[in-house]
């Protein structure tokens, strides 16, 4: 730059008397047809082509040589046989034509804009993106589609022992995560706060072993006579079984005084039944669900007997179940406590 021409683009100004103005004038139309909308051929090759064609424009590669040598990252325009340089000023914008991409100068490289290979420190589309959060979108929805016959989703961690998941938030509170934890185990959890959060399943890294932490310790109630098992007349027409005393029963779900378990979860449960018997006499024991039979069992006693039976059943949250001896007033029932019992496991929602 001098005082002869521009402070930007070094157009050669036409001075007082000048000679020949046309030439300076004609100087500068080029250097405006190069710079202005710029766009180059290549930004990769270190000496000039062979097949280069007048006006062809290119951005000098590293390392060049021939002619070209020292020009690294300059324009060069071929014209009128030779080969004219422009050294770029912090700002300036190319598209080359080879790769399909817009790249600006930032003073030491060609940085891409938009294209195949761009890089940006941080991305916000529709939201802020900051120094945590340096991919950030607020979007109804998002797509990625495939290119080609399937398409891949990676989250990768640097080691074992780190955490990467994917986290699902309400009102920007953490509720349920699926995450590779930090011991290379693959989790789902879940949380009521944002804060704790509760294993619900975990899939060993090295077998694939599963463990449904719920299942390994389901909700359960086991209630026992504490002398002999009840068997109470209800209205003068049902003699409800009553196990009065219980060993496991949280949430007080099973009311020792009448019979009634009260369920408090919608779920398939595992109903147990272990009586012990002195007689006989066959009986039955219906299972009623809010008052309506929903399954018999039929015990056929030998003498002293023991009699187990097991069902699952469906329930829906506060249905009250109970069990109803039907001829039970023919067998007596061994004092033994704790080996009459009845237990209920609830399994899972159906």
């Amino acid at each position: 730059m001098n005082a002869h021409s521009s402070l930007h683009l070094d157009l050669p100004y036409i001075l007082p008397a000048q000679a020949q103005k046309y030439i300076t004038h004609n100087e500068s139309l080029n250097v405006l047809d190069v710079l202005v909308q710029l766009q180059v051929q290549s930004d990769d090759l270190t000496q000039p082509p062979t097949t280069a064609k007048e006006g062809d424009l290119y951005i000098v590669g590293s390392s060049s040589s021939a002619i070209w040598a020292g020009k690294e990252n300059q324009v060069a325009h071929h014209i009128n046989g030779g080969w004219t340089f422009y050294r770029p000023a912090i700002g300036w914008r190319v598209w080359i034509e080879q790769i399909q991409e817009l790249k600006v100068w930032r003073g030491d490289t060609w940085q891409a804009i938009f294209g195949a290979s761009v890089s940006h420190e941080r991305l916000g589309i529709n939201a802020a993106a900051d120094t945590q959060q340096r991919f950030a979108v607020s979007s109804p929805s998002s797509l990625f589609n495939h290119e080609g016959n399937g398409h891949r989703l990676t989250i990768n961690k640097n080691n074992d022992t780190d955490h990467s998941s994917i986290l699902f938030q309400t009102g920007f509170s953490g509720r349920h995560e699926i995450a590779s934890d930090a011991n290379d185990d693959f989790v789902f959890k879940v949380s009521s706060d944002g804060g704790d959060f509760s294993e619900a399943l975990k899939i060993d890294g090295q077998s694939a072993e599963t463990t449904i932490e719920k299942l390994k310790f389901p909700d359960f109630w086991r209630w026992y006579s504490s002398t002999t098992l009840i068997v109470r007349p209800t209205n003068g027409q049902k003699e409800v079984c009553i196990l009065n005393t219980a060993s496991h029963n949280p949430g007080s779900s099973y009311d020792g005084q009448t019979g009634e378990f009260t369920t408090p979860k919608t779920g398939l449960y595992l109903l147990g039944v272990n009586f012990n018997t002195e007689g006989d006499v066959p009986f039955n024991c219906d299972v009623e669900v809010n008052g309506i039979a929903v399954s018999r069992i039929q015990f056929f006693p030998n003498n002293f007997s023991h009699l187990s039976k097991m069902m699952c059943l469906p329930l829906e949250k506060n249905d009250v179940l109970t069990l109803v001896a039907i001829n039970g007033g023919a067998v007596r029932f061994d004092a033994g406590g704790t080996r009459d019992n009845i237990t209920l496991l609830r399994l899972g929602v159906f």
